[in-house]
């Protein structure tokens, strides 16, 4: 929804009705050589704030699935550096230096945003002294209790549903194409949400489809999802190198599942021209078959 929905910045060069849909070719001729780290580890992932470790042999680039706007800043080791769109989508793109970094990307204020937070409380703090003055006592009595029971709300809805998540690492090649840098998991509505976290390091040629299956402790599958990424909204012939996308998949839970002991094997296979998954591979080329395993934590 987002990822369609959103405001698209001008430095988008894909038409709207387009930048969803396959592309044949890929996004890039192929000429782009992406500068691959030699390793990437999510630290924290949240709406508007990802931390990450990056190592790199070289100079280097990271680019996040969501759309530059004006405010999106990030640092490396805590010093600032520029951020910038990418050339086709305009997504976020920081730049790491060789070595080993931790990096910080967040989305900030721009100095009309600034102003429009100043305008607004003076705003409301004039108000607030107005009603004072005239004794309207019932009046700022219920916008007291109205802005308590939001509050109220909001904190038991963060508690509930947390936004942030801190991914299991997993930092392995789909053929030296796409690296899979880890998953997330939520227990939520009689449903596992399970995030996987891809990063494109070619610019890819072909539609894949990932899979999550959930297995129980005596490792018979429970349930499962397939399905293109991110919900068909981002297939991988539109990945830019060196993008990072998180991919949701929800599975349903089958009653009477057990607490603990449960795993999931995730990957990605092509349909065409025949039914294969991609294979696994370590940092250093071993072949790992043709999935990967996170543990699911108890709930």
């Amino acid at each position: 929804g987002p990822w369609l929905l959103e405001y698209l910045p001008v430095t988008v060069r894909v038409p709207r009705e387009e930048f969803w849909l396959p592309r044949q070719g890929g996004v890039s001729s192929g000429k782009e050589v992406y500068p691959r780290p030699s390793f990437v580890k999510l630290e924290d992932v949240c709406p508007l704030e990802f931390r990450l470790t990056v190592e790199s042999p070289q100079d280097t680039y990271i680019r996040w699935h969501q759309f530059w706007f004006p405010g999106w800043r990030a640092t490396v080791d805590g010093a600032p550096v520029t951020v910038t769109p990418s050339p086709q989508l305009g997504l976020i793109t920081v730049p790491i230096p060789a070595g080993r970094h931790s990096v910080r990307i967040w989305f900030g204020d721009t100095a009309p945003r600034l102003w429009g937070t100043v305008i607004a409380l003076v705003a409301a703090g004039v108000t607030a002294g107005l009603l004072l003055r005239e004794r309207r006592w019932p009046f700022l009595a219920g916008i007291g209790a109205a802005l308590g029971l939001w509050l109220a709300l909001w904190g038991w809805q963060n508690f509930r549903h947390p936004t942030c998540a801190r991914p299991q690492p997993g930092y392995v090649f789909l053929e030296n194409r796409i690296a899979l840098l880890g998953a997330s998991f939520r227990r939520e509505d009689g449903a596992l949400e399970v995030v996987l976290y891809w990063m494109a390091l070619e610019p890819p040629k072909e539609d894949f489809t990932a899979f999550v299956h959930l297995l129980g402790p005596d490792g018979r599958k429970l349930s499962q999802h397939d399905g293109p990424p991110c919900e068909s909204f981002s297939p991988t012939t539109r990945w830019e190198p060196g993008e990072i996308v998180p991919d949701r998949h929800p599975i349903p839970l089958p009653p009477n599942l057990p607490q603990e002991g449960l795993k999931v094997t995730v990957g990605m296979y092509r349909l065409q021209p025949e039914l294969r998954n991609l294979e696994v591979l370590a940092p250093d080329g071993e072949a790992l078959g043709d999935r990967w395993i996170f543990e699911v934590p108890p709930f």
